[in-house]
């Protein structure tokens, strides 16, 4: 659904709280940098952003102690602490444990200001990345972030960019675990609704950085989408998938030997979404070493490493990750002899040969 108000897109009918909370202990999973020092370019942007934008902020306002809500493995704040910023953040999940190896002090537990308020902590400075968009009630979570932020603090956090899948006729980031969808229109509504300024923004363009702060001059962003965008949006993803099939239809006919690659969150929604028969696909690569031998739910596709391709000659490699094109460049590495078929953020055909 979206509010003709604010254009603000979010999942009218919630998911069952106790299915989410199975998906997210025994489902969910996202590659660590710390363990196999493979840096996302989301983290990379990130970390520009805050270095470009944010480093002089917080040497002029002298602003030292940060927190990560949902920090996962810790990388941001690995990185954050080498320019001697003191640093903790706050996971109830596996990640934190390998924070915690690496020496970084990880809180593992759900995100409550209480649990800070009890013990007299605040901080200058508190991020969230690709977490706001999980929260049932993220202009809560804002005000509750406020009880523990220093008067002078600012609240940064990552999400992504609505607009920037909606142009694209792309599904990627509708999916069940995402409950919210923010373009920068409705991240300044939101913004609003918490008693919050919009002191600095970057669009990657697949996602937006937020940073915001109780005082100082709010700066403008977002203008809204254009009229027709919704009836727009679904024409285009309809075209995106008889695109697919095209592409598809003559290593159908042929019988050719089909994988994937990327075991995430779009690999499991793909069938569904495109309207393939996973009967058609043999298997799925990942670089991620904690999926290999697995298999999916609902088709038992098994996980392998990519270093499968090496010996296996494939005949078409359909990329099921947004991370299209850092897995182009690795296939061109490995001199994989292959077509490719991209979903991100458009469909595209690419005929490789090396």
């Amino acid at each position: 659904m979206n509010c003709g108000k604010c254009q603000h897109s979010f999942q009218a009918i919630k998911p069952d709280e106790e299915l989410m909370n199975m998906v997210y202990s025994k489902c969910y999973n996202y590659p660590s940098s710390m363990l196999f020092r493979f840096v996302q370019d989301r983290e990379n942007m990130f970390l520009n952003f805050f270095f470009s934008k944010i480093y002089q902020i917080c040497k002029r306002k002298n602003l030292n102690r940060i927190l990560e809500i949902a920090c996962f493995d810790g990388f941001i704040l690995n990185e954050l602490s080498k320019k001697s910023f003191e640093v903790c953040g706050c996971d109830p999940s596996k990640g934190a444990d390998i924070a915690k190896d690496f020496g970084i002090n990880v809180y593992k537990r759900y995100f409550n200001s209480n649990y800070f308020i009890n013990r007299q902590k605040k901080f200058d400075i508190v991020i969230f990345r690709h977490f706001i968009e999980h929260v049932q009630y993220p202009i809560s979570l804002l005000k509750d972030v406020k009880k523990i932020l220093d008067v002078n603090g600012l609240i940064i956090f990552e999400t992504p960019n609505v607009e920037y899948y909606i142009k694209n006729g792309s599904f990627e980031t509708f999916h069940l675990q995402h409950l919210h969808h923010f373009s920068m229109h409705s991240a300044r509504e939101l913004l609003k609704g918490a008693f919050l300024k919009l002191v600095h923004y970057k669009i990657t363009p697949e996602n937006i950085i937020i940073a915001a702060s109780r005082n100082g001059r709010s700066l403008s962003a977002g203008n809204g989408f254009p009229e027709g965008y919704a009836s727009k949006f679904k024409s285009d993803f309809q075209k995106n998938v008889k695109y697919l099939k095209d592409c598809l239809a003559p290593f159908l006919n042929h019988k050719k030997k089909i994988v994937l690659w990327g075991a995430g969150g779009l690999c499991g929604c793909f069938f569904s979404l495109y309207e393939v028969d996973a009967r058609h696909i043999f298997y799925v690569v990942d670089n991620d070493k904690r999926k290999r031998n697995t298999r999916f739910i609902g088709n038992r596709l098994k996980v392998y490493s990519p270093k499968k391709l090496l010996s296996d000659k494939v005949d078409l490699i359909i990329i099921t990750s947004m991370y299209s094109k850092a897995i182009l460049k690795q296939i061109e590495e490995m001199k994989i002899i292959a077509d490719v078929i991209s979903l991100h953020p458009r469909v595209k055909y690419i005929k490789k040969r090396f």
